[in-house]
């Protein structure tokens, strides 16, 4: 189908369509591969009837959290996401992920470490460690520069644990000798002789007591010096070291101190590779209240995805399933986006129009990236809840009645997610997005927004605090709170007379995460800012009991 009739039709679903939902269908290359994918629709068809999906399996979806798979299965039905160059390329020292939570940074973390160790003839090494592993437990409050001393002592050790396990030899008696002395000078006790001291060198160390000023040696002297011996890349992966974060000091200076420590090994040392993981909402925080964690920004890489990297996230776990339960399955297609679409096809009912939330045109990996926030997790578990209905249902494949039956539950748990995501900004965050299910509609003007928020939040109760902002929040705070978390998406009206933005296919549909400071009173004008809309995210309008409303496109409108 010519590229040129493919754009003319998608114009024609955005006049003719009045959901509110209508800005997401603006990408022609993911049109493109859907309209072609189409003719293979009878295939699909044929082929499904081949296949068995047992909805009660918990090997379908796998598990929530990356964290607690075992690496063999979790090798098996995860996406590595190679275009995210940085992260691979050991010449980059030190590299963070930044992703909301459920975005795969864990995911990520335990691929490459289990493909540097599993590598034949590898010339590297490497190990993926979690808070409770290697972060600093100290028994008072202490000053950021004492934290980030720790920090550095306590990688440096888990590096120097890592190279005694698995490279015979690198370390010398003399090596250890001056660990075991810093042992001794922290504090920490080590009965036997050396070499029982040498055979019981392993992971997790003991915690660190107090640590004195001056000792003769630290561990991360004593890394530098290894440092130089070595013949292969050392790498680390430090992850999950913001969880349970919080505005407090401690936290603050724990989380901080964490970035500032991994960028100054990472400068120290020419053969030791260092990754970590944070969320946007606790990196701004840190931005916020201290100063240096502003030298780290060249060592952030944002991990986002779009609908077809989600679509080859699901398909991915729909192909590990039919290998493990010995399903016929041979890939036969001519393209990835023919197997993917395919494999999608053994869980979902791909051809039913009404799986396009509004738009008959709308593939349904799209659906899936609009539900889920672009997020892997909440995608697997949006699916996860159809399968619980499916199987109630007796259904053999996922429809729209079970897809948009489970939304009210899967809006739910997605409240509770992000409230307990941006507690650290918010305690009233529940509160707050359930104060919404007064409304009467889930598209706004801005003007509209702000005289929602001013009669139905700020007039409930107590003051709302935010942090970083007033301990009694106005409107235009909360429309920001609720937009970085995600609640209430913007559209950009091209022309006044149309919500839907006929005028003009290049004015996408945006989040925080396109447009951070989007709200802000100071980066745009009033006339600018009457230009958008702000829409209540479908995810959470049927846990609210919102019903879609038709925007009234007439000049009549209330302003």
């Amino acid at each position: 189908m010519p590229r040129r009739n493919n754009r003319r039709r998608a114009q024609n679903a955005l006049e003719e369509d009045n959901s509110p939902l209508t800005p997401y269908l603006i990408n022609f290359d993911e049109l493109d591969a859907y309209n072609e994918n189409r003719l293979y629709e009878s295939q699909h068809q044929e082929l499904r009837r081949s296949t068995t999906i047992d909805w009660n399996d918990a090997d379908l979806f796998g598990d929530d959290d990356a964290a607690f798979v075992d690496i063999e299965s979790l090798n098996s039905f995860s996406v590595v996401r190679t275009d995210c160059n940085k992260f691979f390329d050991p010449q980059y020292k030190f590299i963070v992920l930044n992703a909301p939570k459920g975005s795969g940074k864990t995911t990520m973390c335990r691929m490459l470490e289990f493909k540097i160790n599993h590598k034949g003839g590898s010339s590297e090494s490497a190990i993926w460690l979690r808070d409770p592993d290697i972060s600093p437990k100290p028994t008072q409050p202490i000053m950021l520069s004492d934290w980030i001393h720790r920090w550095c002592n306590h990688i440096s050790y888990a590096i120097l644990c890592m190279l005694v396990e698995q490279i015979e030899g690198l370390i010398t008696d003399s090596d250890l000798i001056d660990i075991l002395d810093v042992k001794r000078s922290t504090g920490e006790s080590s009965k036997g002789l050396l070499r029982q001291f040498t055979d019981n060198f392993k992971l997790p160390f003991l915690n660190n007591k107090s640590l004195p000023d001056k000792f003769k040696y630290s561990y991360q002297d004593i890394l530098v010096r290894v440092d130089k011996r070595l013949q292969k890349k050392a790498w680390i992966f430090i992850d999950e070291v913001d969880q349970g974060f919080s505005h407090e000091e401690q936290l603050v200076f724990k989380n901080a101190a964490a970035l500032i420590a991994c960028r100054q090994l990472a400068s120290k040392f020419n053969n030791v590779v260092i990754r970590s993981t944070i969320r946007p909402n606790v990196l701004t925080v840190l931005q916020s209240n201290v100063d240096s964690v502003a030298n780290v920004a060249d060592s952030i890489v944002p991990l986002d995805w779009n609908a077809l990297q989600l679509r080859s996230v699901v398909a991915k776990r729909v192909e590990s399933y039919l290998s493990k339960t010995n399903n016929y399955f041979v890939k036969t297609f001519k393209s990835t986006d023919e197997n993917e679409n395919w494999l999608l096809s053994q869980i979902l009912k791909t051809e039913d129009p009404n799986m396009g939330l509004g738009s008959g045109k709308r593939p349904i990996h799209i659906t899936l990236a609009i539900l889920g926030k672009n997020r892997p997790r909440w995608v697997l578990n949006l699916l996860k809840e159809s399968a619980k209905i499916a199987k109630f249902n007796n259904e053999s494949l996922i429809t729209p009645a079970e897809l948009f039956g489970s939304l009210k539950q899967y809006g739910h748990d997605r409240i509770k997610n992000i409230a307990a995501e941006f507690r650290s900004i918010c305690d009233n965050i529940q509160l707050i997005v359930a104060k919404l299910s007064l409304s009467d509609r889930s598209v706004f003007r801005h003007r509209e927004l702000i005289a929602f928020i001013e009669k139905n939040i700020l007039t409930s109760g107590d003051p709302i605090a935010i942090t970083g902002g007033s301990r009694d929040a106005s409107a235009i705070e909360i429309a920001e709170l609720l937009y970085l978390i995600g609640v209430i998406d913007a559209g950009y009206l091209a022309g006044e007379s149309s919500v839907i933005g006929r005028e003009s296919l290049k004015k996408m549909h945006m989040d925080f995460y396109d447009q951070p400071v989007l709200m802000s009173a100071l980066s745009i004008s009033k006339q600018e800012i009457e230009k958008f809309i702000w829409e209540i995210h479908p995810a959470f309008r049927y846990a609210l009991g919102l019903e879609r409303k038709k925007w009234n496109k007439g000049r009549n409108h209330n302003r």
